[in-house]
């Protein structure tokens, strides 16, 4: 928890065996399992609070605006007061914050309270003494972790990802990190002969699923269409942003390949193949889109001498031994049993090179 945001991430981490310059080593990981967070609550929330205490305070003397400060100075909050100033104005935020969020990243990884490992702090606004008594209450620790500073956190975690990301750059030891996305995100279709259903409109990214990403779909068209893409959840928005739909592409092409392809006969209906990717930052994005025709007819093919074929294998019961320079040298020539050699390739050649013409296949 910072000045105005407030975050929560649940880890899991692990390690696994994998082979490195031919040796078999062991690799940490990290995974996170789920995030959420409250771009509007932070430690201004208590300050603000704190604000229109005095306020309020100053009010029911009827000052001036200009004597606020003069009249301020003379006010005192000791650790007591501030603290249920600062929290107890606030029962629904910071209630939700952390039991809420709690509870719901517990529920939903079917985890209990007792199997969490470590409960990190970081942040500022994390050293206020009722916030870690609620946490411990919720959590049944007596105690709460702090190693970690924020800002020697994040710039090392961003370099040990770029440093997986780079191919010029190795660590002494593996850092594995699986991430995942943190909105749902979904895929609508739109355009002539498209209903308005849920074939039409489709959670293509779940929540937490693994970064990065590919993905497919198909659907029965034969028409140019248009594809959108948005977030799962409206009341749940990056902050800054205000429409859920965030790319929105034409798919043409598919009209001209059913005039074209229409009178021929079609084995299945023509299709329209579509190819996502999200990338390690969580970006979904449309790819390319494929029409997909399959056509059944008879064409004509040139004919295969099967008896030929056959007699070309050798016959089980005649065995014939060479020499070591022999058996390692291309030769044409064939040894038979009363011992003549002669030359059967070119015969071979011959009955090959015959048209034996063609034949209808479906």
């Amino acid at each position: 928890m910072g000045s105005s945001s407030t975050h929560a991430a649940l880890v899991y981490f692990s390690a696994y065996n994998a082979k490195e310059y031919g040796k078999t080593v062991s690799v940490n990981q990290f995974q996170v399992k789920d995030v959420s967070w409250d771009p509007e609550l932070g430690g201004q929330n208590m300050e603000m609070r704190l604000v229109e205490y005095f306020w309020q305070m100053s009010s029911t003397n009827k000052l001036e605006m200009e004597l606020i400060f003069h009249c301020l100075s003379r006010y005192t909050l000791d650790r007591t007061n501030t603290l249920d100033v600062g929290y107890n104005l606030l029962p629904l935020p910071w209630s939700y914050a952390f039991d809420g969020w709690l509870r719901k990243c517990l529920r939903i990884q079917v985890l209990k309270v007792d199997e969490t490992y470590a409960v990190e702090l970081i942040g500022g606004a994390t050293r206020v003494p009722k916030l870690q008594a609620k946490l411990q209450e919720f959590l049944g620790r007596k105690d709460l972790d702090r190693h970690l500073d924020a800002d020697e956190a994040i710039v090392l975690g961003a370099a040990l990802h770029a440093t997986n990301l780079s191919d010029g750059i190795k660590l002494n030891r593996k850092l594995g990190m699986v991430d995942g996305s943190s909105y749902g995100l979904v895929v609508e279709l739109d355009g002539p002969g498209l209903l308005k259903d849920e074939s039409t409109r489709q959670l293509i990214v779940p929540r937490m699923k693994k970064l990065p990403s590919k993905m497919f779909r198909s659907i029965i068209h034969d028409k140019d269409f248009d594809v959108s893409l948005s977030y799962e959840d409206e009341d749940l928005l990056p902050p800054g942003v205000s429409s859920p739909r965030f790319a929105q592409y034409a798919v043409s092409g598919s009209a001209d390949a059913s005039a074209k392809y229409s009178s021929r006969n079609l084995s299945s209906p023509i299709k329209a193949n579509l190819h996502f990717s999200l990338s390690r930052s969580g970006i979904l994005s449309l790819d390319r889109a494929d029409a997909v025709i399959e056509i059944t007819e008879w064409i004509e093919v040139p004919k295969v001498n099967v008896t030929l074929e056959n007699s070309s294998a050798a016959s089980p019961n005649i065995s014939v031994e060479t020499s070591p320079h022999n058996a390692s040298e291309d030769s044409n020539e064939n040894l038979h049993t009363d011992g003549r050699i002669d030359n059967t390739s070119n015969a071979t050649e011959n009955q090959s090179d015959k048209d034996l013409g063609t034949e209808k296949k479906n």
